[in-house]
């Protein structure tokens, strides 16, 4: 049976030519036929990291916490206030130890922990969050146009207004109606 790589083990492949550039033409130029992310190694299993960001601190600081960056054995996390930071403080051996748990890749690479504090009050935290989920929400209920039960329901709009005879104020009605 043939073995396949994934994604991230294509995408940062260590056997690629190293970058040379003689101006930024030439930088912008290699990076456009070579994808944007292909120097960046563990790139994939970084967005790993924030995704099961709650399985290693928990609910109540995935909440409130969100890792920024791997920097120089160092793991950024912004937080919404300095307690959380605090509370991660404590936690930072442990926190060190699931993440080389849980990903290999790390292991080893993360030494320290540093906070930053972002500078927005809660209700604006939690209102950005509400958007983020709404948005998710929106996008995933929105039927295909081609979906044949999408086909029938237009089909049904279309007949409940064949009685007006305004085309726009007709194709609106159909269209608002069809989003509820």
């Amino acid at each position: 049976m043939k073995e396949y790589k994934s994604l991230a083990e294509v995408l940062s492949s260590s056997n690629e030519k190293e970058e040379i550039y003689q101006s930024e033409t030439l930088k912008r130029k290699y990076r456009a036929n070579n994808g944007k992310y292909t120097k960046i190694p563990h790139m994939f299993d970084f967005i790993h990291l924030v995704k099961g960001w709650e399985d290693i601190v928990g609910k109540m600081l995935s909440e409130n916490t969100i890792p920024l960056r791997i920097k120089n054995q160092q793991l950024y996390i912004l937080t919404k206030h300095s307690i959380f930071s605090q509370e991660l403080g404590f936690m930072a051996p442990l926190i060190i130890e699931k993440i080389d748990k849980m990903f290999p890749s790390f292991n080893g690479k993360i030494k320290k922990i540093r906070f930053s504090h972002g500078k927005f009050s809660s209700e604006e935290f939690n209102m950005m969050k509400a958007n983020t989920q709404k948005k998710e929400v929106q996008e995933k209920e929105k039927p295909h146009p081609f979906d044949p039960k999408y086909r029938m329901r237009k089909i049904q709009v279309e007949k409940m207004f064949e009685d007006i005879d305004d085309g726009e104020i007709k194709d609106l009605l159909i269209s608002i109606t069809l989003q509820n």
